[in-house]
Formats: C-alpha cells, structure tokens, sequence
C-alpha cells in the first residue's frame, strides 16, 4: 500500500464512521419526531431502544414513558413490554395488578387480535396469578374493561 493510501485510509474510515453516524442520529430524530406526533408503533420502537440501549443511551424512565404512550393508545407490544416492567419493578414500582391488567389487555381485550394470546403473555400470566389475590385479579380485570370502554391512561 503507498503511502498516501496509508494515510488516507483512517480518514476514509472516520468519515465513513461520522456519516453512519449523522444517518443513525438522523434516524433516531425522525423516529422521535413521530413518536411525539403520537405514532404508536414509533412511540414502541423509541421505547425498545431506551429500554436496551440501541443507537441511544439505555434509559429505563425514558423506556416506561415511551412504552406507556403507545400502550395508552392500545399497542399491545407495548402493553405487553410495560406488563412485564410492572412484573419485575424495573423502572416503575413492582406492582401485579398493573401488570396483569397490561397482560390482559395485550391479549384478551385487544381488538386487533380478540381473545390471541400468545405464548409469552401465557407464561407471563402464569407467573403473575399465583401472586395475586382473588381482589386483585378482580380489580386488574375491573381495570382491563374500564379501559377497554375508554382507553387512553396508564393502568397503574
């Protein structure tokens, strides 16, 4: 390799380095200008990302407003995510009735796929109702149709 290309070359791969870069964070904008436009689907994809830390710095309080945002709006990925943070108490408090009535309305109640559930919010319904007492299930479902007949909150 000459010596011109040898010297070239880092700065051929910093420059292809910055525009990745610029189109990631390009990107990233974009997703979040929908996202606070009140897309669903990007308002869940913004929360994954927080929620993992891809293309932005890993944020759990972030991760819970996003995913609650699409959640409101009957997203069930996103209900379901939120369910499982409530399960664990990772970035809210751990609380089983908020993540059941999540559960149930990802499933039973969401109209996009009426009375699906899926193998995951199966299991997760199986590891959440032993821990709950018969008032609790009652209010989580008390919860599910109050929302069902209008949703658009937190089910906390």
């Amino acid at each position: 390799m000459s010596l011109a290309l040898r010297t070239l070359a880092p700065l051929v791969l910093v420059l292809g380095l910055v525009v990745t870069l610029d189109a990631e964070d390009s990107e990233i904008a974009e997703l979040r200008r929908a996202a606070e436009q009140g897309d669903a689907d990007a308002q869940h994809q913004l929360g994954v990302m927080y929620e993992n830390g891809e293309g932005v710095a890993k944020d759990d309080s972030n991760a819970v407003e996003w995913h609650i945002r699409a959640a409101a709006q009957g997203h069930s990925d996103a209900q379901r995510n939120l369910a499982f943070r409530y399960e664990t108490g990772k970035g809210v408090p751990q609380d089983y009735v908020a993540a059941y009535t999540l559960l149930l309305l990802a499933s039973i109640f969401n109209e996009a796929h009426p009375r699906e559930i899926d193998g995951v919010v199966l299991s997760a319904i199986g590891r959440i109702y032993p821990k709950m007492t018969r008032e609790q299930i009652n209010e989580a479902m008390r919860r599910a149709k109050e929302w069902q007949a209008g949703p658009g909150s937190d089910p906390q």
